[in-house]
């Protein structure tokens, strides 16, 4: 049986920091916009949400860059395969249908 992505080391912390993270940016925007928005322009209030999404996405990215480097092509090859033998299985089974397929006979003109 193959190797899920579940089961890899790191997987599971690394899951864990996705939640946090997220929620944690989700929180940090709503007491931004209620209680600090106000006394900011609107170009400067740009600027906090820029640097929010930066941080966030270098979180995100340093935390799940190693594992993709690690585990990522074996799972790319193994979805490959996955779905190669997919269609060849499609073929099969499409052929095998028509074959079996009763051949009604031509009707004749009345």
């Amino acid at each position: 049986m193959s190797e899920r992505p579940e089961d890899t080391p790191g997987f599971g912390w690394r899951v864990s920091l996705s939640i946090v993270a997220s929620l944690g940016w989700a929180v940090f925007l709503i007491i931004w916009l209620f209680f600090y928005a106000s006394a900011f322009n609107i170009y400067q209030n740009i600027a906090v949400f820029v640097a929010s999404i930066l941080v966030f996405g270098a979180i995100m990215g340093g935390s799940w860059a190693s594992w993709g480097m690690k585990h990522g092509r074996k799972f790319e090859q193994q979805k490959y395969w996955e779905d190669a033998m997919r269609e060849e299985f499609r073929k099969i089974v499409k052929e095998e249908l028509e074959n079996q397929k009763p051949k009604r006979p031509a009707r004749r003109k009345r």
